[in-house]
């Protein structure tokens, strides 16, 4: 039994490591990961989009295994094993015994949130582990007040800047909440003023970097609340909170219950409250509160363990976490071909549930949206390396893609081939773009999903090479133009688009 007990959490953190890495066998990659491998061919202190951390982390994935699904997946995959270990060593801290660890790392494991979150290279899975690691650090500084906490804190919060700014909602709440605790005193103490500097020069480059390009993700967030944040109602936000932990939503709520009964406790719940209702607000995505739930799923773990004693009891909770969450998994995890998934949801639908196929466009698809992001990238490459291969000067010839997963695809998978960067105006790719070509430029590969008629008007052979015919993907019906013959100097037509794209 107690070798049971020594292995039976890592062997648990393992098996969820093998669960999201077999992704790889049946999807290609995600458009956002294409966007964040690109990012590592230019390494910054800062992007358009994104903070630098998540191109560090794929710069190191490319150098040691090359650009393939497996390097693409094995560090989100690595570290949802991590992640399980860490909600378990929250529901030890809260005085929870072996099966109390068992049951938190089963439903953290078992929630649409953490299955789906470790499947895809984003800063979210990162984010997420940032926001439970900041919890669990608080936690530890609530039980001991010992100051080391503060440093450790500071730490972890310098680091989570540089992976996502949505940290600083935890960091706003937390300071307000601070004030009306018994750790009032906090504002008078050095060690406190120490931790708030170390977070800061720890996130100082990207700072420095965000003031030098006039706050980009200021811009970004206004074009985030134009085209998806408008799709998002309160109601969905409420909603989705459900949909994301599914039958660990139960637990949670004990969990915030017995936070908020626990004088000593109560300033977490309140944390934890203030977070929601804030994004909420904000018209946030759902998802943006995930980083919460972790932690009352164990803290929720601990109080059902207390009280839930007898053996076959304990084992059929956590049978039955297992048992429910089987029909949702291809929701989560794609384990399957992209074809037979779409089957099940159909067949889910059938009897009445229809979840996870509403993209953000507010529409429904076949597949869920993550899922269809992550085909057609081969197809689309293909048909740009057939284009490069057939113009008669490459040197006079660049490649074009619509949007970020377009040009990252054809970037990162014709690589190989000795095939150049392709442009683009989209997100940071639009930071890498030339003013000018010299020479000038004779043959245009065009991807989008039309054939624009600034770039009609400008070639005098057009063809079109190929077309994405997979209805299931979400590049359905992108095309790979082949550009030939300019009417007039590209160069002119260039410095158009530039200014074009500079003033919108």
């Amino acid at each position: 039994m107690t070798l049971i007990r020594k292995y039976a959490l890592i062997t648990l953190c393992v098996f969820n490591v093998l669960l999201h890495l077999s992704s790889i066998f049946f999807m290609e990659f995600h458009r956002d990961e294409l966007l964040y491998f690109s990012l590592s061919n230019h390494l910054d202190l800062g992007y358009a989009s994104v903070p630098p951390m998540i191109s560090w982390i794929a710069w190191i994935s490319k150098s040691i295994f090359g650009f393939s699904p497996f390097a693409v997946k094995i560090f989100p995959a690595l570290l949802s094993g991590v992640f399980v270990y860490l909600t378990a060593m929250i529901a030890k801290e809260f005085k929870g015994g072996f099966y109390a660890q068992i049951l938190t790392a089963v439903a953290v494991m078992c929630t649409p949130l953490s299955l789906r979150a470790f499947i895809l290279f984003q800063p979210v899975p990162l984010d997420l582990f940032f926001w439970t690691l900041t919890l669990f650090i608080v936690l530890k500084y609530v039980n001991t007040e010992k100051t080391e906490w503060l440093y450790y804190l500071g730490l972890t919060l310098g680091l989570a800047l540089l992976n996502k700014y949505l940290i600083l909602i935890l960091i706003f709440v937390l300071l307000l909440v601070i004030p009306f605790t018994r750790h009032r005193n906090l504002f008078l103490s050095k060690h406190f003023y120490a931790s708030v500097a170390i977070a800061l020069l720890i996130w100082s480059p990207n700072l420095y970097w965000q003031i030098s390009n006039d706050f980009p993700v200021i811009t970004h967030m206004a074009q985030l609340e134009e085209t998806q944040l408008r799709n998002v109602s309160k109601w969905s936000f409420v909603k989705g909170q459900l949909l994301m932990l599914y039958t660990s939503f139960v637990i949670a709520a004990i969990g915030l219950m017995a936070l908020l009964k626990q004088q000593k406790y109560r300033m977490l719940g309140a944390l934890i409250i203030g977070v929601v209702i804030l994004l909420m607000l904000l018209n946030a995505k759902d998802y943006y509160a995930a980083g919460v739930y972790p932690f009352l799923i164990a803290a929720g773990s601990v109080t059902v363990a207390s009280n839930l004693t007898v053996f076959w009891k304990r084992l059929f909770l956590i049978i039955l976490f297992i048992v429910l969450v089987l029909p949702i998994l291809p929701l989560g995890i794609p384990f399957m071909k992209p074809q037979k998934i779409a089957n099940y949801l159909d067949q889910l639908e059938e009897i009445g549930i229809d979840i996870g196929r509403n993209h953000e466009d507010g529409q429904k698809y076949p597949l869920p949206q993550d899922y269809a992001d992550m085909l057609g990238w081969y197809e689309i490459a293909q048909y740009a390396r057939q284009a490069y291969d057939s113009v008669d000067s490459q040197e006079t010839t660049i490649i074009y893609g619509e949007n970020y997963g377009l040009a990252g695809a054809v970037s990162l998978i014709n690589k190989e081939y000795g095939h150049p960067e392709a442009l683009s105006f989209f997100d940071a790719f639009g930071y890498w773009v030339p003013e000018s070509f010299d020479p000038e430029i004779k043959s245009l590969i065009y991807i989008n999903d039309e054939l624009g008629s600034d770039v009609a008007q400008l070639f005098k052979e057009i063809e079109m090479i190929g077309e994405v015919t997979d209805p299931l993907s979400r590049q359905y019906g992108i095309k790979v133009y082949l550009c030939q013959n300019p009417r007039r100097s590209f160069n002119e037509f260039w410095t158009e688009t530039l200014l074009r794209v500079r003033n919108d």
